[in-house]
C-alpha cells in the first residue's frame, strides 16, 4: 500500500502508482463530464414518487423483519403454553432441558430461554459453543435451589443432553425477579401478551440486548415467567441481511437518533468500555448517509414514520424510519440514494446519449495512450483473474512466475500431509492468506499445489465430489471471515494432469477484514510473499492509512 501524497508526485516510486494516477485522472474527468451532463439534462423527478419508494422499501424492510422474527415470537408462545399446562418443572432439570432444546435449536438469534417464578427460581437454557463458536451441547443455570447456599448451579451437557459436568457459581446482586423482563412480564395487562423490552445490558453477559417475556399464574398464586433472551448484535445481524437497493443502508436506532453498531469485545491492552457504547452518535457510523439520514429524521421531528429527504455529500437521498416491532423503543431506518429511485424515471434524450457517446470516446482514446505506455512495464504485475476455460493454461502460467505478494501456494484444504489427519491449523493457514488479500490489493491461493510448485491436488483432502469441496470451502468463509465477505472471494476448481486444483481468488476489501478463530480476530496484510499479523495499534494506523 502506499501513501496518498505519493499519488501525486510528478514521478510516483513504481508503475503501479503511475498508472493509477493517470487512470484515475482519466476516469474522474470522463465521469465528471457524464455526471455534469447527466445532472444538467435529466428532468427532475416529482416529490410524490421519492415518498412512494421510500414508502415501500420502508415498509417491505419491516415486512421481511416481522417475517424473519415470526418464529422467536411464535415458539415463545408454544413454551407459554407449555408452562400453563404443568408441563414444565424447573425442579426436574433433565426432563426440562429435554423439553427446551428443541425449542432453542432451530433460533439462533435466541441466546437463552429462562423459566422463573416469584418466589425466586429460575432455570435457565443456552448453547454451549466450542472455541471456533459452533454449538457443542448445552448450558444450564439454576437459582433458588434448597442446598444452593446463595449460589447457582451451572450445568453443562452433552449434545444428546447427557450431563457432563455441574458446578456453583456465585452472581452477586443477581434477583430474578428484579430482571426488566420478570418486572415487565408481571405488569402486563394480560397472560398472553407478550412484554418486550428496551435494550438493556445482559447481567452475566455484559452486553445489551432485549428479552421477549410471558406470564401465567397457577392456581398456587405462584407467578411463572418464560422469557427468550436476543443479543442486540444478533438483531442487527438479521436487520443489515435486509436490503431494499443496491446502494441503499438498513440499520436500527433510537428514538433520540442514536445509531447501534454490532459489539465487539474487547481485546487485550484496550481500556474496558461499557456495552452501551454500541450506540453511538450517527456521525461516529462511518456513514455519511446513515448520518444525514437520522439528521434529517431528527429535524422533523423524529418518532415519525414519513419520508424524509437528505442530503449526503454530492448525493441526495431519501430515508424512512418504522417502529420495530418486536422491539419497544427501537426504529428501523431505511436511507436510498436518490439516483436509485430516480433513475429509472430521467429522461435521457437521444442528444444526450450522443454526447455521452462522445465523451466516453474522448476518455477511452488517452485511456488507450496510457496502456500502451505502460505495457511493457506491466509484466510486473501478475495476473489476477483466471477463467475456467483457460484454467490450466493462467494456472500453470501464475505457478512459472512463483509466490510473491499476490500469489500463494498451498499444498491442501485440510489435510496434514504430515500427520495425515485432517487440521484445523491447515484451514486456517489459508483462510489467513486469503484475509490478508483482502486487506492489501487482492490476490490468489492455488490449493494443490507445493510450495516448490508441483501439482499435487486436493485428492489427500478427501471430499466426495467437487461440489462438495467448494460447500466446505464456503462455508469456512462464512464460519471464520464472514458472509458479508464471500462476495469478495471466487473459488475455482478444476483438474490440470488429473490432479484437482483449487483457485480461490480474492478482491481487495473496502472494509478491513479479521480472521476469526478460538474467540479471537487476528488482521493480516501481505509483506512480500508472506501474511504478516499486525496488533491492535497496527491495524488502527494501517486502516486509517489505507483508506
Amino acid at each position: 500500500m502506499f501513501p496518498i501524497a505519493d499519488l501525486f508526485r510528478l514521478r510516483p516510486r513504481n508503475v503501479r502508482t503511475r498508472l493509477l494516477r493517470d487512470l484515475t485522472l482519466v476516469i474522474f474527468v470522463t465521469s465528471g463530464a457524464i455526471v455534469a451532463l447527466a445532472v444538467s439534462s435529466a428532468s427532475k423527478a416529482e416529490r410524490s414518487t421519492a415518498r412512494a419508494h421510500i414508502e415501500r422499501a420502508s415498509t417491505q424492510a419491516q415486512q421481511e423483519f416481522r417475517t424473519r422474527m415470526e418464529p422467536v415470537d411464535r415458539r415463545l408462545r408454544l413454551t407459554w403454553e407449555w408452562g400453563k399446562a404443568g408441563l414444565l418443572d424447573s425442579k426436574d432439570r433433565p426432563t426440562t432441558l429435554a423439553k427446551l432444546a428443541p425449542v432453542l435449536e432451530p433460533l439462533p438469534m435466541v441466546t437463552a430461554l429462562i423459566i422463573a417464578d416469584s418466589k425466586g427460581h429460575e432455570f435457565l437454557v443456552s448453547r454451549d459453543r466450542n472455541a471456533d463458536g459452533e454449538p457443542e451441547g448445552w448450558v444450564t443455570r439454576t437459582s433458588g435451589l434448597h442446598e444452593s447456599k446463595g449460589q447457582l448451579l451451572r450445568e453443562r451437557w452433552s449434545e444428546q443432553r447427557q450431563l457432563v459436568e455441574k458446578f456453583w457459581i456465585d452472581l452477586p446482586g443477581y434477583v430474578p425477579t428484579e430482571r426488566p423482563w420478570f418486572v415487565g412480564a408481571v405488569s402486563s395487562a394480560s397472560d398472553d401478551e407478550i412484554y418486550r423490552t428496551e435494550p438493556y445490558q445482559f447481567f452475566e453477559r455484559k452486553q445489551l440486548g432485549v428479552t421477549e417475556s410471558m406470564r401465567w399464574t397457577p392456581v398456587d398464586g405462584n407467578t411463572h415467567v418464560v422469557a427468550f433472551d436476543l443479543l442486540l448484535g444478533d438483531v442487527f445481524a438479521v436487520v443489515s441481511e435486509i436490503e431494499v437497493s443496491e446502494g441503499g443502508e438498513t440499520f436500527l436506532c433510537k428514538s433520540n437518533g442514536d445509531v447501534f453498531v454490532p459489539y465487539r469485545a474487547r481485546r487485550p491492552g484496550e481500556p474496558a468500555r461499557e456495552p452501551q457504547h454500541v450506540f453511538v452518535d450517527p456521525a461516529k457510523t462511518g456513514s455519511t448517509v446513515i448520518e444525514r439520514a437520522v439528521a434529517a429524521w431528527l429535524e422533523a421531528g423524529g418518532k415519525t414514520d414519513e419520508p424524509v429527504r437528505f442530503r449526503a455529500g454530492d448525493v441526495s437521498g431519501w430515508a424512512g424510519f418504522r417502529l420495530v416491532n418486536p422491539l419497544s423503543g427501537i426504529w428501523m431506518g431505511v436511507a436510498v440514494p436518490e439516483p436509485e429511485i430516480f433513475g429509472a424515471t430521467i429522461d435521457w434524450t437521444p442528444q444526450l446519449i450522443v454526447i455521452i457517446a462522445l465523451v466516453l470516446l474522448l476518455g477511452l482514446l488517452p485511456a488507450v495512450t496510457i496502456v500502451r505506455k505502460y505495457s511493457h512495464q506491466l509484466k510486473d504485475i501478475p495476473k489476477q483473474l483466471i477463467g475456467p476455460k483457460t484454467f490450466e493454461r493462467d494456472v500453470q502460467e501464475l505457478i512459472a512466475r512463483g509466490e510473491g505478494p499476490t500469489l500463494e501456494f498451498k499444498s491442501t484444504v485440510r489435510m496434514n500431509l504430515k500427520t495425515q489427519k485432517f487440521g484445523k491449523e491447515i484451514e486456517l493457514a489459508w483462510l489467513k492468506s486469503a484475509t490478508a488479500f483482502m486487506n492489501s490489493d487482492g490476490g490468489t491461493l492455488l490449493i494443490g499445489v507445493s510450495d516448490d510448485g508441483e501439482v499435487l491436488g486436493v485428492e489427500h483432502d478427501k471430499f466426495d465430489n467437487e461440489d462438495k469441496c467448494r460447500l466446505h470451502l464456503k462455508n469456512l468463509v462464512n464460519q471464520h471471515i464472514g458472509a458479508e465477505f464471500s462476495r469478495l472471494i471466487r473459488f475455482v476448481v478444476q483438474p490440470i494432469d488429473a490432479k484437482t486444483v483449487v483457485a480461490v481468488q480474492c478482491e481487495r476489501s473496502a472494509k478491513p477484514v479479521f480472521l476469526k478463530a478460538k474467540n479471537k480476530e487476528s488482521f493480516y496484510i501481505r509483506s512480500g510473499p508472506s501474511s504478516v499479523e499486525l496488533s491492535p495499534r497496527e491495524v488502527l494506523e494501517y486502516v486509517n492509512r489505507r483508506t
